[in-house]
């Protein structure tokens, strides 16, 4: 081949490597473009490893990203975020510091009533989220997307600092919990609404008398795992009793023989050792109810999700009933609505981590809420638990919504009791029940505390 074809056929192959080269270039920088215009929204998420509600929650990241193209859905949950499954310290310690310095790192954060009051004590200011939290309802698409209580009744929004700081999603409400293959092996029919006192006290009497016989006895009541049995049966009984939910035009002396009559009941069971321990062998981390060896359990609704993630089987044999009450019943009960996710006003994708909580917000998502899940929710659905399958959980939200309706919500006892002065009084009548205590020696404790 003559010298000039040789040179003619090397300039070809520069400058083919060169174009491509350039081509390649050009593809890269056109990708490094693509990602630096991305948007990448960062959520903390909620629920970990709580069967229906993690799922839920990865479901709509996954829609929501794929229906907003050029949206990266960022989603970590405080666990992983802090690296603990006990996070609400540090996660508290971290949305103080994104507050004080302004430097926020994530557009949705963690916010249901717990973490408000935590941010709200560190900071000294009840009243800190009027200042620095996304207020929703003055957003003009929110008020028609939700039920007409989460407006009507004040505590929801004033357990926010007086502003509703996010979709109003979780619902839950107190209930007594059983083991039903328990209760038939020891021929009991407990009641699903309108448990009194007296049912109450016969249930326990009998699982007694079962203990006294049987080679394997049963924990007839149990407190373990975060179980609010005793306090959420006490508060039934005693605010039946009293009849009225005013923290401000309070009778003192109708207070204090609610509080006796409470007391004296806890005395009445004690003789029936409730909280008996002899025979049964627990390992610290086991679900007592779950196992079989408990009767009952006192739990907020949403422990279904805990349990069912442990043990899908045995939760269906777990059933929550309405707690106890003296008289006076449908007036109220023990529940709550709350915000979850929060959104500070400095966030760095404040618009569009609205439009996700608004995407919650949803007839959809909210029937997927009620069906995978089996708690309520504050937000309006077409549908109802009528509509679905009913369960265990079903049947009892449906009962207490129908039963009590817009008159859920929590309370500090002593509150309600003696009046918002005497809210720092702690009433807790373990002692009572499990027989360490009589009823009026405790009742005399709690009353050299009142001021008048």
């Amino acid at each position: 081949m003559p010298k000039s074809k040789y040179l003619i056929f090397g300039l070809f192959l520069v400058s083919t490597f060169c174009a491509c080269k350039e081509a390649n270039q050009k593809q890269n920088n056109n990708q490094k473009i693509i990602q630096s215009d991305e948007t990448v929204l960062n959520w903390m998420g909620h629920w970990l490893n709580r069967d229906g509600k993690e799922d839920l929650v990865r479901k709509v990241a996954r829609e929501y990203e794929f229906i907003n193209k050029g949206l990266k859905v960022n989603l970590k949950f405080p666990q992983e975020i802090l690296k603990t499954e006990d996070f609400r310290g540090k996660l508290t310690d971290s949305i103080v510091k994104m507050i004080t310095t302004g430097e926020v790192t994530w557009d949705i954060i963690y916010m249901d009533q717990g973490m408000y009051s935590q941010v709200a004590n560190k900071l000294k200011d009840p009243k800190w989220g009027s200042k620095y939290l996304v207020n929703f309802e003055e957003l003009d698409w929110f008020a028609e997307r939700h039920k007409q209580l989460v407006f009507d009744i004040p505590q929801y929004r004033n357990s926010m600092g007086g502003n509703i700081t996010g979709p109003v999603l979780e619902g839950y409400y107190f209930g007594l919990w059983y083991n039903t293959i328990l209760a038939e092996k020891i021929g009991l029919d407990i009641k699903p609404l309108g448990m009194t006192f007296d049912d109450l006290k016969d249930y326990i009497k009998k699982a007694h008398q079962y203990n006294q016989q049987a080679s394997e006895k049963i924990q007839i009541m149990t407190q373990d795992n975060g179980a609010n049995t005793i306090s959420s049966i006490f508060n039934s009984l005693v605010m039946s009793e009293l009849g009225n939910f005013d923290t401000v035009h309070v009778d003192i002396n109708k207070g204090k023989e609610a509080l006796r009559k409470g007391l004296r009941a806890f005395e009445e069971l004690a003789a029936y050792e409730p909280f008996n321990k002899s025979g049964v062998k627990l390992d610290a981390k086991e679900e007592t109810i779950l196992s079989g060896k408990c009767l009952f359990i006192g739990f907020q609704s949403y422990v279904y999700n805990r349990w069912g993630k442990i043990d899908k089987e045995r939760t269906k044999n777990i059933v929550p009933v309405e707690l106890p009450v003296f008289k006076n019943q449908g007036m109220f009960y023990q529940g709550t609505y709350q915000c979850v996710w929060g959104v500070l006003q400095n966030a760095p994708h404040k618009n569009e981590a609205i439009n996700l909580l608004k995407y919650w917000c949803s007839n959809d998502i909210a029937e997927q809420w009620l069906q995978k899940t089996k708690n309520p929710t504050g937000i309006k659905t077409r549908l109802n638990t009528n509509n679905f399958g009913q369960d265990q959980l079903d049947r009892f939200n449906l009962g207490i919504e129908g039963k009590y309706d817009k008159n859920v919500q929590t309370y500090q006892l002593a509150a309600m009791l003696f009046g918002s002065r005497n809210k720092s009084i702690q009433i807790n009548p373990a002692s009572v029940i499990y027989g360490e205590k009589t009823a009026d020696d405790y009742y005399n404790e709690i009353i050299k505390q009142v001021k008048r």
